[in-house]
């Protein structure tokens, strides 16, 4: 989706195949849920408001979001399924300076591809496992 897009409640990432949030400067109010295949951002602006909320629901290691670029986000990336998937793309750093967000603390988290996911904030009440495949 390049072009600017103004919206707001829970939008719905659904599907095999990808999606690439190509605008840095999106309008979209709500929930970013991924509930098959891959939403791409290559920036915060991308995802919209500061205050959306990226739902991993695909219930897959390699299905979810993917970074594209290197930035920092506060918005809270939360875990809805037993196993989620971000990916990080070579050569870039995706920084989440928010805590997970979590249904169960249990609930598993998979990194993908060769890029560097940093988890800054303090995750204490999170004990779910935490692989690292690229």
């Amino acid at each position: 989706m390049r072009a600017e897009h103004a919206s707001s409640g829970v939008i719905s990432k659904m599907g095999t195949g990808s999606m690439v949030l190509g605008n840095a400067a999106n309008l979209m109010v709500g929930t970013l849920d991924i509930t098959a295949g891959i939403l791409a951002a290559g920036s915060d602006g991308a995802l919209g408001d500061a205050g959306n909320m990226v739902r991993l629901s695909a219930n897959n290691a390699t299905q979810g979001f993917r970074a594209i670029g290197t930035f920092t986000t506060a918005r809270t990336f939360y875990l809805n399924q037993t196993l989620s998937g971000i990916d990080v793309t070579g050569g870039n750093t995706l920084t989440l300076s928010s805590a997970l967000g979590f249904g169960v603390a249990t609930y598993a988290l998979q990194k993908n591809d060769n890029g560097v996911l940093e988890l800054a904030a303090n995750n204490s009440t999170w004990n779910g496992t935490l692989t690292v495949a690229g």
